[in-house]
């Protein structure tokens, strides 16, 4: 939704164009961070995620971390630009309440309460003042680990165990067993087979990406999509 791609009606009638009349990423932190417009679109993308039954599950956390990426660059620019002493990022109670339920509160120091950006997301305590929330920070710690996890086995080990994000031990060494085989052959380019789902084929991407093999999806719109690699 946030991607720069992305044709919106409304800001054409308002303005005759489709020039967005914001530009992401809004902190002065997140611009010198993200340099690439094609870099954000892609967490923008990742973030644009809503599955309810996911909600205290280990499943899309690196999706709701991409979210909290993002409340967290307009979190940075809402105290950049607008004076505020203290903004928080903070989860509607109960959780279940909405997939969307992130909220962003700013205010003026009247009192003992402040907060310390240490974290995206923070929870309140009257007695305590604001402290880290590490049932939401569960979600960064499981998505660092599986994102940027120097061994594929280390990313299983933690899937046996519940940490990974979607998909279970046996899955991640059958597909990869499934890609290793693929680069020791004489084949150019594996198609995997129709009806796999889209947790699987995400599965496929996520492994091919970590091996450094090109990967791409094939299918009309509204067809069961393939997911195709090459070497």
């Amino acid at each position: 939704k946030l991607s720069k791609q992305k044709r919106n009606p409304y800001v054409y009638h308002a303005t005759s164009s489709n020039e967005a009349t914001i530009s992401y990423p809004q902190s002065k932190i997140f611009c010198q961070t993200i340099t690439s417009s094609e870099k954000f679109d892609t967490l923008a993308k990742a973030a644009d995620y809503s599955e309810m039954k996911d909600i205290r599950t280990s499943r899309g956390a690196t999706r709701r971390t991409a979210k909290a990426l993002l409340e967290m660059d307009r979190l940075l620019y809402m105290k950049e630009n607008f004076e505020y002493d203290d903004v928080a990022l903070t989860r509607m109670l109960p959780w279940e309440a909405s997939p969307k339920n992130d909220i962003l509160i700013g205010w003026f120091k009247y009192g003992q309460f402040s907060s310390k950006l240490h974290s995206p997301y923070h929870s309140s305590d009257a007695k305590k003042g604001w402290t880290q929330c590490s049932e939401c920070n569960a979600d960064i710690t499981m998505a660092v680990k599986q994102l940027i996890s120097p061994d594929l086995t280390e990313a299983a080990c933690a899937a046996s165990s519940g940490g990974s994000t979607d998909w279970t031990k046996e899955e991640m060494e059958e597909y990869e067993q499934a890609l290793n085989d693929f680069f020791h052959s004489d084949l150019r380019v594996k198609r995997f087979p129709t009806g796999m789902g889209k947790r699987k084929r995400k599965l496929v991407h996520f492994l091919a990406e970590k091996m450094r093999f090109k990967h791409w999806s094939e299918g009309k719109k509204f067809a069961d999509k393939i997911v195709v690699i090459g070497k």
